[in-house]
């Protein structure tokens, strides 16, 4: 933006004011976003979550069928491997100690 000054140069750059209300605005829109942001973080992590029971409770039922008794410990679906079920398990359900 030239502007002209009292001694004749161009000037350019912004204004405070148009500063001021640029970074206004921004905020405005962030504080907006930013909840939005975490509600869609939070429901992602809960389908994941349910996702995650579904399958597990798939692997044991599919133990169970196969076994006749539900297993003792996370190990043992590991462990025994019945019809590929270990495949099906969650990483993160894997790697909890116990």
């Amino acid at each position: 933006m030239a502007r002209h000054t009292a001694n004749g140069n161009n000037a350019s750059g912004f204004t405070l004011i148009e500063l001021m209300i640029a970074i206004s605005v921004f905020s405005i829109l962030i504080t907006i976003a930013q909840p939005i942001y975490y509600s869609a973080i939070k429901k992602a992590k809960e389908a994941t979550l349910k996702r995650d029971l579904f399958v597990m409770r798939d692997v044991i039922d599919r133990y169970y069928s196969d076994q006749g008794e539900y297993p003792a410990t996370l190990a043992d679906l590991v462990e025994k491997d019945i019809s590929g079920a270990s495949r099906s398990i969650p990483l993160r359900s894997r790697t909890l100690p116990g």
